[in-house]
């Protein structure tokens, strides 16, 4: 698949998202069930052992929020840190305590301090995923930067999920050797399962 297939697909993922988060009440709805959903599944305890770190995002444009997790996160003493793209393209994660000041990014995003501490991913680490389209075969198209792809490589052992509502599933996102499928995704409506 060509980078013209998915600079179309980002476009219209955009576009259709923009669409869905135009109405507040239904964005803040399916956020809560997003929301619901991972704490569900990861931060209940029910699968097991509760993840040391959860590392998350602050939500851009109209991403989906993840910021009622890290309000679930801190009662239960488990970490929360948010992605940081370093001068030399590297993205890393930082320790993030609650009301921790956020500085802008020359993308427009909002991301930690460079003097917050970095954590690594362990194979007890969950890293919440956004993106702008998946598809059932778990493939996630990101915005081009290939900057989650690059650490999920770089820490195979870390669970992941993706965030989106499910107006971003596409039939199919081109993908190349290199993009992470998604072990699962959940949206407002379903927690979509990839079994490889």
């Amino acid at each position: 698949m060509s980078s013209d297939a998915k600079q179309k697909l980002r476009a219209l993922m955009k576009q259709k998202r923009a669409e869905f988060a135009s109405d507040p009440e239904r964005k803040r709805r399916a956020e809560e069930t997003i929301a619901s959903a991972l704490t569900d599944t990861f931060l209940s305890g029910k699968a097991g052992e509760l993840p040391d770190a959860v590392f998350l995002y602050d939500a851009f444009g109209s991403e989906v929020s993840v910021e009622k997790i890290a309000k679930t996160l801190r009662p239960l003493g488990i970490q929360t840190a948010l992605p940081r793209i370093e001068e030399s393209g590297e993205m890393v994660f930082h320790l993030f305590e609650n009301k921790a000041p956020l500085v802008r990014h020359r993308f427009g995003m909002r991301e930690p301090s460079p003097e917050a501490p970095v954590i690594e991913a362990t194979e007890k680490t969950l890293i919440v995923v956004p993106g702008l389209a998946f598809d059932r075969g778990g493939r996630r198209l990101g915005y081009g930067g290939g900057f989650y792809d690059r650490y999920l490589a770089a820490h195979p052992l870390a669970r992941c999920v993706m965030a989106a509502f499910s107006c971003q599933e596409a039939a199919r996102v081109p993908a190349e050797e290199n993009d992470i499928v998604m072990p699962m995704i959940i949206t407002e409506r379903e927690t979509v399962r990839i079994h490889s």
